[in-house]
């Protein structure tokens, strides 16, 4: 695996012999500067500590140090901290040092809090729940790379994305009802299953046509309402809301639930939705008659 590149050269020693790092992931070619470093060294007369029958006279250790000095300021602070104590007074075991600092690494040997920060940037924001084949099909491809990953990225993928479920009723009322609770199901079961605790944020489109949106947050309690009707009398809406959420708050309460919580409000009373749609449709036939036109009037507007 290619190591993480990001250009940040080193703060001392001169450019053609610097070991370019980032943070503590080398980033440069170990072999074409271990080969500059050494024409360098050779040039300045410093390559004695290669010869080990002269590491113990004067003019050994006066140019070991030189040497581990020279090679010192062509690398970063960073990797400079990374030496091991004692590793400075043997050059040669200083370049097999940096040539370990310099191979390859799996990815999953970085530090955890690394993978994390990794995985919320590859992950989606948002999510559209459709009808899968497989539980597997339409999940992100991260989640597929392996069971380790899978099960360091399932917690943060439920309870960082917002899934949105859209259910058209400009199709057959009848059926489509039926459909889109079928699908729903299926999609807790088989899709969500066990990671259901995880589910923070799910927005359910009732209709297209009448531009109705009920936004489920799980926080400390279930933050559950109905935004972006159209303009009308929504009271009996906000009073059949206010009761769903009181019943489901019980039982999450009872059952010690958290993000369960969420589908049990999505699903409970499924019949519950399409009576409020029927409601806010009669509203809209009411002012349109009122209006004298079947367009679209001021009325129609998203009301936050």
């Amino acid at each position: 695996m290619r190591r993480l590149q990001i250009n940040i050269p080193a703060p001392t020693g001169p450019t053609p012999n610097d070991l370019t790092l980032s943070g503590d992931l080398y980033e440069g070619n170990y072999k074409e500067w271990h080969a500059r470093m050494m024409a360098s060294l050779r040039l300045r007369k410093l390559n004695v500590f290669l010869a080990p029958g002269l590491w113990f006279t004067d003019i050994g250790r006066r140019t070991t140090k030189e040497a581990a000095d020279h090679i010192c300021a062509s690398i970063s602070e960073a990797t400079l901290k990374r030496l091991p104590d004692g590793v400075k007074q043997n050059c040669c075991r200083l370049m097999e040092v940096l040539e370990q600092f310099a191979a390859p690494f799996r990815f999953l040997d970085l530090p955890v809090e690394v993978r994390n920060r990794i995985y919320k940037m590859v992950l989606p924001g948002t999510y559209r729940v459709l009808e899968w084949e497989r539980p597997v099909d339409e999940l992100p491809a991260l989640l597929q790379t392996c069971a380790v990953i899978r099960r360091e990225t399932i917690s943060m993928f439920y309870a960082d994305t917002t899934f949105t479920i859209r259910s058209d009723t400009r199709s057959e009322r009848y059926d489509f009802e039926a459909a889109s609770e079928d699908m729903l199901r299926r999609w807790s079961k088989f899709v969500v299953a066990e990671n259901a605790r995880h589910l923070r944020t799910v927005h359910l489109w009732i209709s297209e046509q009448c531009r109705v949106v009920f936004k489920f947050r799980k926080t400390l309690t279930l933050g559950f309402k109905g935004e972006q009707h159209i303009k009308g009398d929504t009271l009996l809406i906000e009073k059949t809301l206010a009761r769903h959420v009181e019943a489901v708050e019980k039982i999450s309460a009872l059952l010690s639930i958290k993000g369960e919580t969420i589908l049990l409000a999505l699903l409970m009373d499924w019949e519950m939705w399409w009576e409020m749609l029927d409601r806010l449709e009669l509203e809209e036939d009411r002012e349109s008659c009122d209006s004298g036109s079947d367009e679209d009037s001021e009325d129609w507007k998203w009301v936050p």
